[in-house]
């Protein structure tokens, strides 16, 4: 996974990549049967994955207010 990164990254946590890419292998198979994920499902894997908030960009306020609609349910 680190061979995909951007080169001008100046840091990053591999636990996270590793984590999000297997999330994006999931959400992209082919069958829709063998993906299944909801965006809950989505939402719930990255937040216990993710240590660190640096990785969702907080510029987008339709981001968060999602997020929030997302966590209520």
């Amino acid at each position: 996974m680190s061979q995909i990164v951007d080169p001008t990254l100046m840091s990053y946590n591999l636990d996270e990549l590793e984590a999000i890419g297997e999330i994006a292998y999931d959400c992209l198979q082919i069958q829709a049967t063998s993906r299944g994920l909801t965006m809950r499902e989505i939402y719930s894997n990255l937040c216990s994955s993710l240590t660190s908030s640096s990785m969702i960009p907080r510029s987008s306020p339709l981001l968060w207010a999602e997020l929030e609609i997302l966590s209520q349910a």
